[in-house]
């Protein structure tokens, strides 16, 4: 009787192994496919020995800096930086992780 128990204990244990290794194997080429069909807009840009996403539109004197705060993206200002683009230059980026 015990012998069934440590098999099925072990089954279990190695279909969810098994499922963990599949799940994540799907997010990798998830994710590496989203990355080409839909790259970031902007560009990366070496600051430093660390690379900075910055997308600016707009065009004008001054320039309008927009930070993304905290944990946020620059993807937060989506609804803004094109109001502001409308009259002069603006950028938005990333903070380097």
């Amino acid at each position: 009787m015990m012998r069934w128990i440590r098999y099925g204990i072990g089954g279990l244990l190695g279909l969810v192994i098994v499922l963990g290794v599949v799940g994540a194997l799907y997010q990798f080429i998830g994710t590496a496919l989203d990355q080409r069909r839909y790259p970031p807009p902007g560009k990366l840009v070496d600051i430093g020995g660390h690379r900075l996403h910055l997308y600016c539109t707009g065009a004008g004197s001054p320039t309008v800096v927009m930070d993304a705060l905290g944990f946020g993206w620059s993807l937060h200002w989506s609804i803004v930086q094109p109001e502001i683009a409308k009259f002069t230059r603006v950028c938005s980026y990333d903070k380097p992780r």
